[in-house]
């Protein structure tokens, strides 16, 4: 099994208004801690009554050969106060090798700075996604947060085919200079065939939009959205 750690650090680089979907950035992708595009280890910092909306994407290959492509767009948020925050990464990954893939397990990091005055308090942190395609039996997604370098608690892993919501709340003491750190660990299994996918904060099949303003008003607090509650 080959794993490879791809980070996506994204950058904000401009001062955004509180709640407006315009703007530039940039990711940084890293392979085993080694950057591969961008630069690494040093994400721009959201500021308060700032917002950062933006979509990426990109192919990488692990060692083995098997080639893969990730699509998503990113949520950044500080209210005005300086006490809240808002981080929430909606992206897919996709198999797409020639024939069936081997067994393949690689961790997509989602890293973003906020400067704050939070010191302490309780955060919810929270998944949901799916699978699509025929991936292989025993493909599986987890899920650890790191908040200023403190580990909230794993959920997961996750098991196709079935899609899957979980969230959790934890308490911890905080940097006021915010590092927000998502790690997905995903595992295509053996046999995954080409175009098989894995979804991060959204569904393989498209969902009614009523469903959709509703699930985004009830999860907004609990998914992979890191906000002080």
């Amino acid at each position: 099994m080959n794993t490879r750690k791809f980070s996506i650090a994204l950058l904000a680089v401009a001062a955004l208004v509180l709640l407006t979907a315009s703007g530039a950035w940039a990711e940084t992708v890293s392979a085993n801690g080694t950057c591969i595009f961008g630069t690494c280890g040093s994400p721009d910092t959201i500021n308060p009554g700032q917002t950062l909306f933006n979509s990426y994407s990109g192919s990488f290959t692990l060692g083995n050969g098997d080639s893969f492509f990730i699509t998503g767009t990113f949520l950044g948020q500080e209210n005005s106060a300086g006490n809240g925050i808002l981080f929430f990464p909606i992206f897919k990954v996709t198999y797409t090798g020639a024939g069936p893939s081997q067994a393949d397990s690689f961790q997509v990091a989602v890293q973003q700075l906020y400067n704050t005055v939070i010191t302490s308090g309780t955060f919810n942190e929270g998944v949901f996604g799916g699978f699509s395609g025929n991936v292989g039996t025993g493909s599986s997604v987890s899920y650890t947060n790191f908040l200023s370098g403190n580990e909230g608690p794993p959920l997961g892993p996750f098991f196709s085919p079935s899609n899957f919501v979980d969230n959790q709340l934890f308490s911890t003491s905080v940097n006021p200079l915010l590092l927000d750190e998502m790690d997905y660990n995903l595992t295509f299994a053996a046999g995954s065939a080409s175009g098989s996918t894995i979804f991060i904060d959204q569904f393989p099949t498209p969902e009614p939009a009523s469903l959709l303003l509703l699930g985004t008003g009830l999860l907004g607090l609990v998914r992979r959205r890191r906000k002080l509650v």
